[in-house]
């Protein structure tokens, strides 16, 4: 890990950025030496918090199971994360209206 990244102020600006459903500049372009270590320090940081605020961690989203492309994205294994109650949105019937509302590009998987 970088020594000039503070993981535990990484992970409070996106904590906060998400609290008011704002964009911020990537993690990996401030700094050389942001790696997957440090990554997943801000994560473990980020998980930290939402748990101590009373978030549920309901499950895992895991990434890049397809190895054919991690050469495109420079990776060379999955990475995951975290999924919380208050983030994950469940359809009934395959179907299900989500308020976009206090959200800044967000996924639907």
């Amino acid at each position: 890990m970088n020594a000039a990244m503070n993981t535990t102020s990484l992970a409070e600006e996106l904590y906060a950025a998400q609290a008011s459903a704002t964009t911020l500049a990537p993690l990996t372009a401030r700094a050389a030496g942001f790696d997957m270590a440090t990554a997943y320090a801000v994560q473990a940081e980020g998980t930290r918090r939402r748990l101590d605020a009373g978030w549920r961690m309901v499950g895992r989203k895991i990434g890049f199971t397809n190895r054919e492309i991690w050469p495109l994205y420079g990776v060379d294994a999955p990475v995951w994360a975290p999924l919380f109650d208050r983030s994950v949105q469940h359809g009934d019937d395959a179907r299900a209206r989500v308020s976009l509302a206090g959200t800044v590009q967000p996924r639907i998987e």
